[in-house]
């Protein structure tokens, strides 16, 4: 039995990013993305290993990008500092708390309660890797809608230089569930965008107290978005 995870790439983040659609690459597993030096280790056959990445995806960065932050003054520098405004969040950096966070844009969704893992791409050594580690985090994609972000505590406090490539692993997302998954693309419409909206904004217009997971879980089901985002991603299936 497989479980079917829907997931997209927002039209209207490519827009405001500047990117092209066709840049992105497809989620896929962490199975056909293992790095070769680690095929050539004892470990990738032990026991304890192989169980663990059942369901566990990569995600890989869309773009190529060169930029430069300063971290004591919170100045971002690059060749093309529109893009790099809008794949980077800047909010609240400071060489005290050091974290950053890629927007890239994928929205998972499922009918069923199931929770999507978000970690570092422990496996992969990259420019990513190099800049520090990623923020841990997980959610119910059955109770809320919003795209995905991928956050990085940098191991460096004054000025960090930031140099991506197209096709480099930034994380890794495992869907826990014991059945195999199904992912299934679906196209943005304007009814979904304006319930990704309505996510967004109930987050940052409510304090940290009101704004936790469970708050928005209950805001969530209170307001039957599960089934009016169920019923139009149907209809937008690719």
């Amino acid at each position: 039995m497989k479980t079917k995870i829907y997931y997209t790439i927002p039209e209207f983040f490519v827009q405001t990013s500047g990117m092209s659609e066709l840049t992105y690459f497809e989620p896929e597993k962490l199975t056909k993305n293992i790095p070769e030096y680690v095929k050539k280790s004892g470990y990738i056959h032990c026991s304890a290993l192989l169980p663990s990445m059942k369901n566990i995806y990569v995600l890989k960065a869309p773009i190529s990008l060169n930029l430069s932050i300063n971290l004591k003054d919170s100045i971002l520098e690059s060749e093309d500092l529109n893009k790099a405004k809008n794949v980077l969040n800047m909010n609240d950096l400071s060489n005290e708390s050091r974290v950053i966070q890629f927007n890239f844009g994928y929205i998972f969704f499922s009918e069923n309660s199931i929770m999507l893992e978000q970690s570092h791409p422990f496996l992969h050594i990259n420019n990513f890797t190099n800049l520090g580690n990623h923020v841990y985090g997980e959610y119910d994609i059955s109770k809320w809608f919003r795209p995905l972000g991928a956050g990085f505590v940098l191991k460096d406090d004054g000025v960090v230089n930031v140099n991506i490539k197209r096709g480099e692993i930034y994380s890794y997302i495992k869907f826990k569930t014991d059945n195999d998954v199904e992912l299934v693309r679906f196209e943005m419409s304007d009814k979904l965008h304006k319930y990704k909206t309505s996510c967004i904004r109930f987050k940052q217009h409510n304090t940290p107290a009101h704004a936790t997971l469970r708050s928005s879980y209950e805001a969530f089901l209170y307001h039957n978005m599960k089934k009016r985002i169920l019923k139009e991603i149907k209809r937008q299936i690719i």
